[in-house]
């Protein structure tokens, strides 16, 4: 591939790149809302939300055709390209050791670590094989053309499952969701303790709201432990405040 047309086809590839991210933040956006049951909150969402949503998955979209194009126009053919795929791997495996090395040595942190870097090394690898398309000729054209479909029918269950989890960590209450507490006027809208029974008596707990979106004015909170009844169903208790009625964040 001549240096002209190298040139032409990654601009044209930015330029797609944007319309490509909104797309894709918008499935997260719906299957993040659909993991938790949430589905008439997607439909009341908004534009803005949905680009807000785009942002962490573009930079990883970023990070990954970037390493792809560095690939696929630095180094060229056979040795050359075989060790620059091995670096770019390297890379990646550096990254998750270094994370678990932070984070310390379990299983839930190698999964946590797997799929904080799941996406952009898919990323590499449909940008990489897109390239390569232009590449090559005659059968081993087809294969490649074969293998990118197949990468491209992938990308829907990648982002249910990467939003899935998501759901789950905010469910199980991991930090990156906020909590929040209420002032005076909060207060007497929101509930912020319940009762439970057991074999000991009856106790109160506090009520764990997290943050869940930020519209304008509007917040969703969410409770992680505390459910509502809903057509025979427990259901984590959503409620819709103003921004006004919250003290803190944390």
């Amino acid at each position: 591939m001549s240096n002209s047309n190298s040139f032409k086809y990654i601009l044209e590839f930015a330029a797609v790149l944007p319309l490509v991210t909104i797309g894709l933040g918008g499935i997260y956006y719906h299957s993040f809302y659909d993991a938790l049951g949430l589905n008439w909150l997607f439909s009341q969402g908004s534009v803005s939300t949905i680009l807000l949503s785009s942002i962490p998955l573009f930079f990883k979209i970023i990070t990954g055709s970037t390493l792809a194009i560095l690939l696929n126009f630095t180094f060229f053919k056979t040795a050359e390209y075989f060790f620059g795929i091995c670096a770019i791997l390297g890379i990646a495996l550096g990254a998750v050791v270094g994370n678990l090395l932070f984070f310390g040595f379990s299983w839930n942190n190698l999964i946590e670590a797997f799929q904080s870097y799941l996406f952009i090394m898919y990323t590499f690898a449909v940008t990489l094989t897109f390239f390569q398309i232009f590449e090559t000729t005659g059968f081993e054209r087809n294969l490649i053309v074969g293998i990118f479909a197949i990468f491209l029918l992938l990308i829907v269950p990648i982002i249910n499952f990467q939003a899935s989890e998501q759901a789950r960590d905010l469910l199980a209450g991991k930090s990156q969701f906020s909590k929040v507490s209420f002032n005076n006027e909060g207060l007497k809208k929101i509930p912020i303790t319940y009762t439970i029974k057991d074999n000991n008596g009856t106790h109160r707990r506090n009520v764990d709201w997290r943050i869940l979106e930020v519209n304008g004015d509007k917040v969703v909170i969410i409770a992680i432990n505390f459910y509502q009844k809903i057509n025979g169903r427990n259901k984590n208790a959503i409620k819709i405040i103003e921004y006004k009625d919250i003290d803190f964040i944390y």
